[in-house]
Formats: structure tokens, sequence, C-alpha cells
């Protein structure tokens, strides 16, 4: 359908499919490994039912894992999420964001065009 309009999409599409197939596996990642983070974390705070907000940026800023899926969880599981413990934490990275650039490693991976 927008192969009409769009041709380059008929052309490329082992390529398309790759990359959408490796985001896909990379969400998946994502979400198992924040899962295994927030049940490790929870089981150390059990008796409180209170979670760090520090602890739950780093799942977000390190690892991608969002925090309204953070909270919803929490909630969930009858636990209290300290979001002004997370904003913090998140106002405190943007301040040095600007200049972390200058030190990332950046990796690329070609994509095969052959699945």
């Amino acid at each position: 359908m927008m192969g009409d309009v769009f041709p380059e999409l008929r052309d490329r599409r082992s390529v398309i499919e790759a990359i959408t197939r490796e985001k896909k596996a990379a969400s998946r990642d994502v979400l198992t490994r924040g899962m295994r983070m927030l049940d490790e974390r929870w089981a150390s705070v059990r008796i409180s039912r209170d979670s760090r907000g520090r602890s739950h940026f780093r799942l977000y800023d390190t690892y991608g894992f969002p925090f309204d899926l953070t909270r919803v969880i929490a909630t969930g599981n009858q636990f209290t999420v300290d979001e002004a413990g997370f904003e913090a934490s998140h106002g405190g990275a943007s301040a040095t964001a600007p200049n972390s650039w200058a030190r990332a490693t950046w990796r690329w991976r070609r994509v095969s065009e052959h699945p």
C-alpha cells in the first residue's frame, strides 16, 4: 500500500524488517532486565514498602526502563514510589548531560540485508 507512494519501502523491505526485529528484541530485553531489577530491589525493601527514586532513575537513565511503567508495577505490588527522588535524580543528570557527549563512545552495528 505505502510502497506505491514510497517505492524505497518495497526495495528495502528486508532491511526494514531486520531493523524492526532488532528493535523489538531490544525493547523486550529492556523490559525483562528492568522487571528483574525491580523484583530484586523490591525484595530488599519489602518491609518498608517504599522504594527510592534514585533506583528508579537508574533504571530509566541507564537501561531505558520507563518510569511510568515502574509506577504502575509498584502500585500493583503495594509499593510507593519516591517521585520526588526520581525528579531530583533526573534534575542532577540533566545538569551533567550536556558534557556527557564528550565522554561517550558510540558503537554502530551493520544490519544485514539478509536475515
